[in-house]
C-alpha cells in the first residue's frame, strides 16, 4: 500500500499513463509496470508520479538520441 501524499492535479499523470499504454504495443517490457500505475489513475499519489519517471527514464536510455547517424542499408 503506498501512504505518498496524493496529487493535486491527476491530469498529467493520466495523460502520461496513457502515452505508456499505448508503448505496451510495442514495448512488451512495459507491460506490466504500466498495468500496476494504472491501477491508481483515479486516485495518483506523488510515489506512483516517482515510479512513472523511473519509466521515463528507462525509455530515455533506450531509444537513440536524435543526432546519431544511423543508417539502414538492405542487403540483398
Amino acid at each position: 500500500m503506498v501512504t505518498g501524499r496524493p496529487l493535486k492535479d491527476a491530469t498529467q499523470y493520466c495523460r502520461l499513463l496513457g502515452r505508456f499504454i499505448y508503448h505496451t504495443i510495442t514495448r512488451l517490457e512495459l507491460t506490466y509496470v504500466v498495468h500496476i500505475l494504472s491501477q491508481f489513475m483515479q486516485s495518483p499519489k506523488e510515489d506512483h508520479t516517482e515510479a512513472a519517471s523511473q519509466v521515463l527514464r528507462y525509455l530515455k536510455g533506450i531509444f537513440l538520441p536524435s543526432n546519431n547517424n544511423l543508417q539502414i542499408l538492405w542487403v540483398l
